[in-house]
């Protein structure tokens, strides 16, 4: 298996106690992450294209291309209407679809190979259960989504890759007082002799929203980190906490955080000849495992919210970095402040390690999880 490179970087800050059993130590850990498959294609030239019926534009942006305050012919007025979708599609294209770390060049004309998203008609997902007329007014009638497709395409329309990622998108809903503000859909449906009938009607009700921009805004971002995942080569960087617990009964914590700031230090010593290898740290986070372990099966009930998750988190760093994913995951979920599942939240946040809290903490190492787990074959560790 090809090894592929993680740069590691650690800087060692010490910061005041959160409360009084826990204290932390916040390390950066930079990386690089590589591509899971090469891209197939030659050239570096690429045009962004999304190709849907959803309307790109806002309310305020379709004000000048429409009656009354377009001038003009109706041929001309649809002229303009038409071109100023197209404007509003290709920023939202040349702005979500591309790929990081490339070097690839976005062109208009001219390119080497096509980034396509496709966003279908809307898909209904769950339908009533009993009447709707039996409802509460904040009652879920309908959920429903948007097909999406994202691909590589060659310049001849060929797909070279392309991927389906629906499900990958949270739903949308449709509550029974949206219908009743539109009480012709509301008459429709009710009056539908079958379910497909009723699709077909909300389908035309969803579609007819004056303002589905949000729709491309989601799907685009969505269909970014699609293409990152399989082909992008980026640099992360995550501030990673290590805590230890101050007090009687918890020298072994304490110990620990103290040899981990030794180690660090020769893992990045500037002398090539003095620097650790990467398993001197593979072989201290096996041997803090089951102390830290320990702390929580048999004082978990005394010891302080924060230093409880502190050492959560700990556990969640260990595995990760040793790549026992699926135990990683089982103390991410513990963790109160980490939220799986609900994006790259540390790539978003600005904070110096010093101003880290349990948020940011918790944050970061749910990113640093999501990077290493989509593969350690493709990080590799320079220091």
């Amino acid at each position: 298996m090809k090894k592929l490179p993680i740069i590691l970087m650690i800087t060692f800050l010490s910061i005041v106690s959160f409360g009084q059993k826990k204290k932390a130590s916040p390390y950066i850990f930079s990386y690089r992450l590589l591509p899971k498959t090469t891209l197939p294609v030659s050239g570096i030239n690429y045009r962004s294209e999304i190709i849907t019926s959803v309307d790109p534009l806002t309310e305020e942006e379709k004000k000048p291309v429409t009656v009354p305050e377009f001038k003009g012919s109706f041929t001309e007025q649809q002229e303009a209407y038409e071109a100023a979708k197209k404007k509003k599609m290709l920023r939202y294209a040349f702005t979500n679809l591309k790929i990081d770390g490339l070097n690839h060049e976005p062109v208009y004309k001219g390119e080497n190979y096509v980034l396509s998203l496709k966003i279908s008609e809307p898909i209904i997902t769950e339908y009533p259960e009993g009447q709707v007329k039996e409802m509460d007014a904040n009652d879920v009638v309908y959920k429903y989504n948007f097909g999406a497709t994202v691909s590589v395409k060659s310049t001849s329309g060929e797909t070279l890759w392309e991927k389906e990622f629906t499900a990958m998108v949270p739903g949308f809903e449709v509550v029974k007082k949206d219908l009743v503000l539109n009480p012709v859909v509301k008459l429709k449906i009710t009056n539908a002799e079958s379910e497909a009938d009723k699709a077909e009607i909300l389908n035309e009700y969803l579609t007819s929203d004056p303002d589905q921009y949000w729709v491309i805004d989601r799907y685009a971002s969505y269909a970014n980190k699609v293409l990152n995942e399989e082909f992008g080569k980026y640099i992360k960087s995550n501030n990673v906490g290590l805590f230890y617990v101050k007090g009687k009964g918890y020298d072994a914590t304490d110990d620990l955080s103290d040899e981990f700031s030794d180690l660090y230090r020769g893992f990045n010593a500037l002398s090539e000849k003095k620097k650790l290898p990467k398993s001197d740290l593979d072989a201290f986070f096996n041997k803090a495992i089951p102390v830290w372990k320990e702390v929580l099966n048999e004082k978990s009930a005394e010891l302080e919210p924060q230093a409880l998750e502190g050492l959560q988190l700990n556990l969640a760093l260990a595995y990760t970095w040793l790549g026992q994913f699926d135990e990683a995951k089982v103390m991410l979920e513990k963790a109160e402040h980490a939220k799986l599942g609900q994006g790259e939240t540390a790539d978003e946040l600005l904070v110096t390690p010093s101003m880290m809290n349990m948020n940011a903490y918790a944050d970061h190492a749910v990113g640093l999880y999501s990077h290493f787990s989509l593969g350690m074959d493709r990080i590799e560790i320079l220091h």
